[in-house]
């Protein structure tokens, strides 16, 4: 008797792996579970539309590394050009009535006599006082003051 007992587990095991092989017919009278899922004949079930290679032309079109959507075009900002530097330095000045004149020393080391009114260098110069000298450069008014040596 404890024999049985111990095949009856196996049996119900046999029995389950014989029921879930059976193939499942779609349509058939039995019922072999497929009401189950709504299916009464072969005209519900739904097959998969074969499209031909045109159908997906669009997929191997695509450039991959690029984005999905057309972005907006980037305007770069127009910067102004930076404004040029005086290379003139102011190295002493020479003030008497009816004399005042400043001594710079242009791009080129050379040291040059002005007066008010010349330019050089491209700056103009304005007024010329004791220790410094008042020029227009491309349209700032910069004050130089003399350079002390050492």
């Amino acid at each position: 008797m404890a024999w049985t007992l111990n095949l009856l587990p196996l049996a119900g095991i046999v029995a389950v792996c014989l029921w879930a092989a059976q193939p499942v017919g779609v349509g058939e009278a039995t019922n072999s579970g497929a009401e189950t899922f709504g299916i009464r004949d072969s005209s519900d079930v739904h097959t998969p539309q074969v499209r031909g290679r045109d159908a997906y032309a669009i997929i191997h079109s695509r450039h991959y590394d690029k984005p999905l959507y057309d972005s907006k075009p980037v305007v770069a900002e127009k910067k102004p050009p930076p404004k040029p530097k005086l290379n003139a330095k102011l190295v002493g000045t020479a003030l008497d009535p009816g004399f005042t004149y400043g001594f710079f020393r242009d791009s080129h080391g050379q040291t040059k006599m002005i007066g008010v009114g010349q330019t050089i260098e491209g700056a103009k110069v304005l007024e010329i006082k004791r220790e410094s000298a008042v020029v227009e450069f491309h349209g700032d008014t910069l004050t130089l003051i003399v350079e002390k040596e050492g």
